[in-house]
């Protein structure tokens, strides 16, 4: 997505905050797009330089402050790029969408980019809550037939259940009928989880096991005790 046409160095600092708030109001979330993480220490600099929330009769404290340099979102990642998990959103970063942030990056440079899926959930009386997703869930995904080892597996809250089963029985030599998937906690088989549900309904958790459970060469299924909690 190309940036916002803009003299880079000789722009007057109220055109930037001008083409910016423009492509904010013009551009809002959807699910399915691709957002970006800004480091809330380097926007809330561009911010104060460009006098973001002046409005036009005030003048005090508004444009004092001296153009930023390239965008830094290094104080957001771990020494390996990975983005740390302590962060939250209006405390560490801010999230813009693509058209924003390639328009600062277009003006600034620097980076790096740190790219993440809009999804979607559902909300009360029908409505749709969006949200970035910040770290896809780390799962541990085990068969039955061999509970003590686990391949580490990464999906989306959004992803299907279906979609975890065919994914992993693919990748673990398996056949898809023969399956069905749990929610398995310390030993314990909580619930069988559905194909069509995601696994933000069926509320896996990030870093948990969940176990494929194989037929019986006799046909059957193995009898699994449901556990129940007050």
């Amino acid at each position: 997505m190309a940036a916002a046409t803009l003299p880079p160095q000789c722009a007057p600092s109220e055109a930037e905050r001008d083409v910016i708030k423009t492509l904010t109001a013009t551009h809002p979330m959807k699910a399915g797009e691709i957002w970006f993480l800004i480091s809330l220490r380097w926007f809330t600099c561009w911010k104060i330089y460009v006098s973001y929330y002046c409005s036009p009769s005030s003048s005090s404290g508004c444009g004092a402050a001296p153009r930023p340099g390239p965008i830094s979102n290094s104080d957001l990642l771990e020494e390996d790029g990975e983005l740390k998990y302590s962060v939250s959103e209006m405390t560490h970063y801010e999230v813009v969408s693509g058209v924003v942030w390639n328009t600062l990056k277009g003006w600034y440079s620097g980076g790096p980019d740190i790219p993440r899926p809009v999804i979607s959930f559902p909300a009360l009386y029908g409505n749709v809550r969006l949200s970035v997703e910040l770290q896809p869930l780390r799962l541990h995904i085990a068969k039955s037939s061999d509970t003590t080892a686990s391949v580490l597996a990464y999906f989306s809250r959004i992803d299907t259940v279906g979609h975890l089963k065919k994914t992993m029985c693919e990748r673990m030599g398996l056949e898809p009928d023969n399956i069905h998937v749990w929610d398995y906690h310390s030993g314990i088989w909580l619930k069988e989880l559905h194909d069509q549900q995601t696994l933000h309904s069926e509320q896996i958790l990030h870093n948990q096991t969940v176990m494929l459970d194989e037929k019986k060469d006799d046909g059957f299924w193995p009898s699994r005790r449901r556990y129940y909690y007050p």
